[in-house]
This record gives structure tokens, C-alpha cells and sequence, in this order.
């Protein structure tokens, strides 16, 4: 998959977590735990996806 669609398909997964959550602090802990599991199917630490996609 090319990186435009793989980022695409993240915020997407973004999106749809921030809309199905109204209380904005549980939406940014799943999305946390998303992120922090869709780096470790990367193969990257946390901190490399971080640094990688300028979190």
C-alpha cells in the first residue's frame, strides 16, 4: 500500500474513533492505543512513530 493510502486509511480510523466518542478524553485514549498498536504492526516503537509522522 502506498503511504498516501495508509495515511489516508488512519485518519479515516481517526475520524470514525473521534465521532463514535463524545468524551473527548476517552476518544484520545483509543486513539492513543490505535496508533500505538498500528506502530507495532509496523515494526516501530513508539517514539519512531512518533518522530515518523510528527506527533
Amino acid at each position: 500500500m502506498r503511504p498516501f493510502l495508509r495515511q489516508k486509511n488512519l485518519d479515516g480510523m481517526i475520524f470514525s474513533i473521534q465521532l463514535a466518542e463524545p468524551d473527548k478524553a476517552v476518544a484520545a485514549e483509543a486513539i492513543e492505543t490505535y496508533l500505538k498498536s498500528h506502530a507495532e504492526s509496523l515494526g516501530m516503537s513508539w517514539e519512531e512513530f512518533c518522530i515518523k509522522n510528527e506527533l
